[in-house]
């Protein structure tokens, strides 16, 4: 059923006889917007976030403001290891809609973001790590579908750029049905030195790749590994793809001669993952008779 707007408001009022009133501005927007639930608007909001220690996915400021403290506030930022974007003025306008932005605005994460020399540290112990790269994926669908196949195949950490990929927030964390709050998240500040300096720690670097690759089936599921897949159009930074052990790549028909990034990284993460078979369910069923 469409919902019914402002307009056909005024024309039920009509209907009944009442004074029609001037239009509303912009509504408070409701609970499930993300407006109102994933982001936080204004210099001391968001200064208040940082200094509380409050997960946040990232900073987004006007490129037109030269406030003082909106640079003091973008530095605290920088400091805590948060993405900081410039964007338009208009942009952040749309964004805050009734809310006051001062030109600055925030967008809450629902889980903690480590860097990766946190996560190394706190993982050394670990055996047989199998981590998922997210290099400039954008799309909040993909992204969550990505990361929903990745805790169900056995990957405990997801790394993703600061800039020009997708964010953990609570859209994505809806996408992925749960599945965000269940996986590490590791932010990339430098994707290219980063994932250099994780090979030279003695992982593999696999990546998907469309053609010249060799299929996964027979890929090493054994010791510390990280799948690298990239965007939706362009695939793999060209930086990135120069680190890899061995590029990876899902024969396909002629008819459909690729997927998308979703439907590729699932393949591969059940090629690469160390998910061991369920038992088989006793049948609940008596014999045949």
């Amino acid at each position: 059923m469409r919902e019914r707007g402002a307009g056909s408001r005024r024309r039920v009022d009509r209907a009944r006889g009442r004074p029609q009133g001037p239009s509303r501005g912009p509504r408070t927007p409701r609970g499930g917007d993300e407006r109102s639930t994933d982001w936080i608007f204004g210099i001391h909001p968001v200064r208040e976030a940082l200094e509380s220690g409050r997960p946040l996915a990232v900073v987004q400021r006007a490129r037109e403001v030269g406030d003082g403290r909106v640079h003091e506030v973008v530095r605290l930022a920088e400091a805590r290891g948060v993405a900081v974007v410039r964007v338009p003025r208009v942009q952040l306008d749309r964004l805050a809609g009734i809310h006051t932005h001062q030109g600055i605005a925030a967008q809450t994460s629902p889980v903690v973001v480590s860097t990766l020399a946190e996560t190394l540290a706190e993982t050394s112990r670990e055996t047989d790590r199998f981590w998922v790269v997210l290099d400039g994926v954008t799309d909040d669908g993909n992204a969550g579908s990505l990361v929903r196949s990745a805790v169900a195949l056995g990957a405990t950490a997801v790394l993703v750029p600061a800039t020009g990929g997708v964010r953990p927030h609570a859209g994505l964390a809806r996408c992925s049905s749960g599945a965000a709050s269940r996986i590490r998240w590791v932010r990339l500040t430098h994707p290219a030195s980063e994932l250099a300096e994780l090979r030279a720690s003695g992982f593999r670097l696999y990546g998907a790749v469309v053609t010249n690759g060799r299929a996964a089936v027979d890929t090493d599921r054994h010791g510390d590994r990280v799948l690298l897949l990239g965007s939706e159009e362009r695939g793999l930074r060209p930086a990135v793809e120069e680190l890899l052990d061995a590029r990876l790549t899902i024969p396909t028909t002629i008819a459909m001669p690729s997927l998308n990034v979703a439907a590729a990284g699932a393949i591969l993460l059940a090629a690469l993952g160390n998910v061991a078979p369920r038992p088989a369910r006793e049948s609940r069923c008596g014999p045949d008779t």
